[in-house]
């Protein structure tokens, strides 16, 4: 039974009028008509008894309508529910990140959106690995650096720069590279998830450049890098979130600022879905509150470092 015409047949009988109840549901009185006649040719029954002064009930009309209002009530209450519970931000969320930017950044919007929305249970899952939205199941990610799924829809937040560090003790003994060329002469740390491990690739005055870098050590955690790069083994390429609190103390600093700069891009990606649940939609307009404002930040101190 269309529940539609149900509905109009209801509303109908209750203001006694096509024209009334037409009104009411905010239809044309044709179209009305139209899906009560549809109602009775698929009920076999003729349900409404219609002259010039006055329309009354049949005897299927007044069975039908005695139990069709019970149901018409009952879709509208279901209706009423389902608008609360799409207003309301609840349910359970799943975020993925890398681990040292989730870690620097990822803190203070956690705690807000928790606080703010306490039927929200959320995963936050950090990791090196570009996770599998649609397969694992995951709601929103950031990345940092260029995307390589072009399945995915993508809402850039800002960038990070990738700087070249050294120790003081570091450049004090093998002084630092004049060139980016230069570079292929000295003790580089390695990070293993890299896609071109053993190449950096910077933007410059000449435009972007590629050099093969060596070294004898690899990790897979920037942490792990800037910590070797702090006690002298080598020189470093990370990001400034990584390596600007080393730069502002003289643990580290940058070398050829004006020639190995090199920016990434920051994304919020999400599966390929139109609809996406509040609580989504919330958390990613938290995200990119704080980002941008600790990326400008950011990059205005490594600037003025450089």
């Amino acid at each position: 039974m269309d529940l539609e015409a149900l509905r109009t047949f209801v509303t109908v009988v209750e203001h006694d009028s096509f024209s009334q109840g037409a009104a009411a549901l905010r239809i044309a009185k044709s179209t009305a008509s139209q899906r009560v006649r549809a109602l009775e040719a698929s009920l076999g029954s003729r349900l409404l008894r219609r002259s010039t002064r006055k329309m009354g009930l049949t005897a299927a009309g007044e069975a039908l309508y005695a139990r069709g209002r019970e149901i018409v009530a009952a879709a509208r209450e279901a209706e009423r529910a389902l608008t609360r519970l799409s207003d309301e931000i609840a349910g359970s969320l799943r975020v993925s990140a890398p681990v040292a930017f989730g870690r620097r950044f990822l803190g203070g919007v956690v705690a807000r959106m928790l606080s703010a929305h306490p039927q929200v249970e959320l995963e936050l899952d950090l990791s090196e690995h570009d996770v599998d939205l649609i397969a694992e199941r995951f709601d929103l990610a950031l990345r940092v650096g260029p995307l390589s799924d072009p399945g995915l829809i993508a809402r850039r937040v800002g960038e990070t720069s990738h700087l070249v560090v050294g120790s003081p003790d570091y450049l004090a003994r093998r002084g630092a590279p004049a060139t980016p060329s230069a570079l292929s002469e000295h003790e580089c740390l390695l990070f293993t998830h890299q896609r071109a491990r053993d190449t950096w690739l910077f933007t410059g005055p000449e435009g972007p450049t590629r050099v093969r870098v060596s070294g004898r050590l690899r990790a897979n955690h920037g942490d792990a890098l800037a910590d070797a790069a702090i006690a002298g083994v080598g020189l470093a390429w990370l990001p400034d979130f990584i390596v600007a609190p080393a730069i502002r103390r003289g643990a580290l600093r940058v070398v050829l600022a004006d020639r190995c700069r090199s920016p990434s891009p920051i994304h919020l990606v999400y599966p390929d879905r139109r609809l996406r649940p509040l609580a989504v939609t919330r958390f990613a307009e938290y995200a990119r509150e704080e980002l941008s404002r600790r990326l400008d930040a950011l990059a205005r101190e490594c600037g003025d470092a450089s």
